[in-house]
């Protein structure tokens, strides 16, 4: 297998809410995937898949996250 890096993500957060309503709904997510790999996401309802998703293109407005870095090649 070819291990030239298509993706890596380091260290994706995002929170929702302010103060007391804070909500977590990804901590520290990091994450490499190798030319030639396949990535299955996989978790409960409302363990944070899509937010997760929605977040990595560093291009879409719709849903930023707050902190982190998705690098390409």
């Amino acid at each position: 297998m070819n291990s030239n890096r298509v993706l890596q993500v380091e260290s994706i957060t995002k929170v929702y809410g302010k103060g007391d309503n804070k909500t977590e709904a990804l901590r520290g997510i990091s994450f490499d995937v190798l030319e030639g790999e396949f990535l299955g996401i996989m978790g409960a309802s409302g363990s944070g898949k899509t937010t997760l998703l929605r977040g990595l293109p560093e291009t879409i407005q719709i849903d930023r996250t707050q902190q982190g870095w998705v690098y390409t090649s």
